[in-house]
């Protein structure tokens, strides 16, 4: 199995480090390519063809949900395992919605890590028992919901229901008869409480938080 190349996408050098030692000691791959950013993931892919990708998307920084959708729209080959210790549900979901082959969280032992990474190469799913948990746990996940909702100000939360509702930041403010310079700092400081990146991720809290209601 020495022949595998992995690309690791992973801002924390340690966490990179560590990882490619694991790999290489175990004779999992030689060929470990890491990347610390979003935007060198579809160079890394281009330039050594990776069989596997494996990423923390929410290291908000440097990764996120949509790299992760890239990877599958634009390289459904490549197998893509997640190293995540992300606390959202709503988040770890939509992950796992998108069909990601296996998720172990960065609390998982090196047994279980090379487990998950032989079985994701051999073509199956892994997932560890906390992920497990959120795949079969029947509770409501109001609690959380309105946890996340009572972080974000009024004001924020109003600014990131017009932004799923596809409004302008000119448009907002003046509907909310703000300065568009005010609409910019409440998106930004609500997508950091959040952690999140993009606008279709906010537009996905929004949905899921009752935030706004789809029509069927």
């Amino acid at each position: 199995m020495s022949k595998i190349k992995v690309l690791h996408a992973e801002s924390q050098v340690l966490a990179a480090e560590g990882l490619k030692k694991v790999l290489s000691d175990h004779q999992i791959s030689h060929k470990i390519y890491n990347v610390d950013k979003s935007e060198f993931i579809e160079p890394g892919i281009v330039a050594y063809e990776p069989n596997i990708c494996i990423i923390d998307y929410a290291q908000s920084e440097n990764f996120s949900i949509e790299d992760i959708e890239n990877i599958i729209k634009k390289h459904p080959q490549i197998k893509i395992l997640i190293i995540s210790d992300d606390s959202s549900i709503i988040r770890v979901k939509k992950v796992l919605e998108l069909g990601v082959h296996g998720f172990v969280t960065r609390i998982s032992n090196t047994e279980e890590i090379l487990l998950a990474i032989q079985k994701v190469l051999e073509g199956e799913k892994y997932f560890c028992s906390a992920i497990i948990d959120i795949l079969v746990n029947k509770r409501d996940t109001h609690l959380e919901l309105n946890t996340i909702n009572k972080s974000l100000t009024l004001r924020e939360q109003q600014v990131v229901k017009n932004i799923a509702l596809g409004k302008t930041n000119k448009q907002i403010s003046f509907l909310l008869g703000i300065s568009h310079h005010t609409v910019h700092a409440h998106r930004k400081n609500a997508m950091k409480k959040l952690t999140i990146k993009t606008s279709a991720e906010l537009a996905l809290y929004a949905v899921d938080t009752g935030l706004i209601k789809l029509a069927y």
